[in-house]
């Protein structure tokens, strides 16, 4: 998969070949709001929207006015260039964010083999987000495109 350059900032997963009607409606949605709001594809059932609101009007937004179709939408908190390899990224993303003082009930890894992902990175994983727990939220770290990102399920 090439890498695109574009700063994702949701990531919404939707039923398999729905993704261009739920974009026009995410569209329709976010641009009274935003008008610089784009989305693009990223896989089949997956979009990434690139807008400027943050974490809690989003939610709002997507709470309040449903949109058919869409599985989950989730909220980019970190990202970090996957440049050294899945294993250094991923360290250095945990680091981030338990600087940072960021919380999570839950944290679940959507990588796949095919990424790099290999069985032993649960335990780094568990060890660096220690200090994440006793959080509201749950978190996702997963790639998108050529980053690796943490995100916040919004719906």
């Amino acid at each position: 998969m090439e890498c695109i350059e574009r700063n994702c900032s949701l990531i919404v997963s939707v039923v398999r070949g729905h993704d261009r009607a739920v974009s026009r409606d995410i569209l329709d949605l976010l641009f009274p709001y935003d008008r610089n709001v784009d989305c693009f594809t990223v896989s089949e059932s997956k979009i990434c929207v690139e807008t400027k609101l943050d974490q809690e009007t989003l939610r709002a937004l997507f709470t309040r006015f449903p949109i058919r179709n869409i599985l989950s939408a989730r909220y980019i908190v970190l990202s970090e260039e996957l440049k050294t390899g899945l294993e250094e990224s991923l360290k250095n993303l945990c680091i981030r964010a338990a600087a940072k003082g960021l919380r999570f009930r839950k944290v679940s890894v959507k990588l796949k083999s095919q990424d790099g992902w290999r069985q032993e990175y649960y335990e780094q994983v568990r060890r660096y987000l220690l200090g994440c727990a006793n959080g509201e939220g749950i978190a996702s770290i997963e790639k998108v495109s050529c980053k690796l990102v943490l995100t916040v399920r919004l719906i």
